[in-house]
């Protein structure tokens, strides 16, 4: 009888350790708007910031980006991109642009890792999830 009850608690932590890995696996899924923007960078008048999206998914390690105009973005010219998860570090393939990133509640925090050579090419970018 203790073997049953000690298998079957076992099973029980297993099954909660698993649930909590899965929530942390991958904390960026899903589609994000942008609502700030911190640069050394101009802004047209006429574009809403929220009409920069970002959606994540997961399944194919792929970041989708949708930007209002193709005249200037933030990230890259919108198109979906393969990246690579290292820790609090987001890579896009194919591209120079590594960020930091942080989640605060609904929101996320891109922070370029810029180049130290070059003065002015600091960019904050935070996203609200939807």
């Amino acid at each position: 009888m203790k073997k049953i009850i000690l298998v079957f608690l076992l099973a029980i932590i297993s099954a909660c350790s698993r649930d909590d890995e899965g929530d942390d696996f991958f904390p960026l899924s899903g589609e994000y708007r942008l609502i700030e923007v911190d640069c050394y960078c101009a802004f047209e008048e006429d574009i809403d910031l929220q009409d920069f999206k970002l959606i994540f998914d997961d399944s194919g390690n792929t970041l989708h980006l949708d930007n209002p105009t193709e005249a200037y973005y933030y990230i890259a010219e919108t198109g979906a991109y393969k990246y690579d998860l290292e820790g609090d570090i987001i890579k896009l393939s194919g591209l120079n642009n590594t960020f930091k990133f942080k989640t605060e509640g609904n929101k996320l925090v891109l922070t370029l890792i810029d180049d130290p050579q070059i003065a002015d090419d600091e960019l904050v970018l935070t996203y609200q999830k939807m």
